[in-house]
């Protein structure tokens, strides 16, 4: 099967005519992931578009977008591993466990090494983990986002997730 080269040339008339493909979309900040599938919707003019994966509005980075037949495909693509690059302030605890939240501690004397935080990546994030998904997540929870309910100060119960952390490096 041939996989079409998508540029910014590329003329999306005639995509329509292909059962399904695959994009790849460097997310830029500021944008959801629902906002990427519906440009992707309005630019193809195809109605079933899917991603694998959702980004939080204010992270950038490469998302794999479904067109229709192509949406198939996300399953298995999604259930690969995958690889972060996140900037950490450390010091610092926000009541969203993220930028967008308002700080609630500050550490004036935070002095570990580099060499430090490698040691505790080492013992708290190195191999099988079981993950909270935190309140301020896309996660949805009985078809709801937890992001919904946390902004209305409601707790949910949510179960941690197995997850398998290969390597933590500090650049």
């Amino acid at each position: 099967m041939m996989i079409p080269l998508i540029t910014k040339r590329t003329d999306f008339r005639d995509l329509d005519k292909l059962p399904g493909f695959l994009i790849l979309i460097d997310k830029p900040e500021g944008w959801s992931s629902f906002d990427v599938c519906k440009k992707i919707r309005h630019i193809t003019g195809v109605k079933k578009v899917g991603h694998g994966g959702t980004l939080d509005p204010f992270a950038t980075g490469l998302m794999t977008i479904g067109v229709g037949k192509g949406t198939k495909s996300l399953t298995a693509i999604t259930a690969r591993d995958k690889r972060y690059l996140a900037g950490i302030r450390f010091g610092y605890a926000t009541d969203s466990f993220d930028i967008t939240g308002t700080i609630t501690d500050e550490l004036a004397d935070f002095d570990l090494s580099p060499e430090e935080i490698a040691g505790k990546l080492e013992e708290s994030f190195s191999g099988k983990i079981m993950q909270l998904p935190p309140m301020f997540s896309a996660k949805k929870v009985k078809g709801r986002r937890l992001y919904a309910s946390a902004r209305k100060g409601i707790e949910v119960e949510r179960p941690a997730v197995e997850v398998h952390v290969y390597r933590a490096d500090i650049l």
